[in-house]
């Protein structure tokens, strides 16, 4: 192993230090993703249509604070308080919450991508 280091020359410290750090990021977001936020997302949307239909929107507010925090929930139960409102400011209200979210969800993935171009250049840099 030492010696496919040695023959990569002195661009194989970089590489290999951008490789541990894409590492890193991808275990992360797999923590976030997978874990951290994680619920049953079907049986959530269930509780909520049934409340809903049912016109028990308190009911239904009652579920997404249930799951406080992830942004699933966040985003119906902004729409759920503005049931009594327009079907427009529903959507504003909602898309309003997922523009609030979306970066919690999408936070360091961009790193991904310059990291993998950083990657090839090093090893194409390596080969010349």
């Amino acid at each position: 192993m030492l010696s496919l280091l040695d023959k990569g020359g002195p661009f194989m410290i970089p590489l290999g230090l951008s490789s541990l750090v894409a590492l890193g990021l991808i275990v992360d977001r797999i923590y976030h993703l997978y874990f951290k936020f994680r619920i049953d997302d079907q049986d959530l949307v269930k509780k909520v249509a049934r409340a809903v239909d049912a016109q028990n929107y308190r009911r239904a507010i009652q579920e997404c604070e249930a799951r406080d925090g992830h942004p699933l929930a966040e985003v119906l139960r902004s729409g759920l308080l503005k049931a009594d409102k327009s079907d427009r400011e529903v959507q504003r209200s909602m898309e309003e919450a997922m523009m609030r979210h979306t970066p919690q969800v999408t936070k360091r993935t961009n790193y991904l991508a310059m990291l993998a171009n950083v990657a090839t250049l090093l090893g194409l840099l390596g080969t010349i």
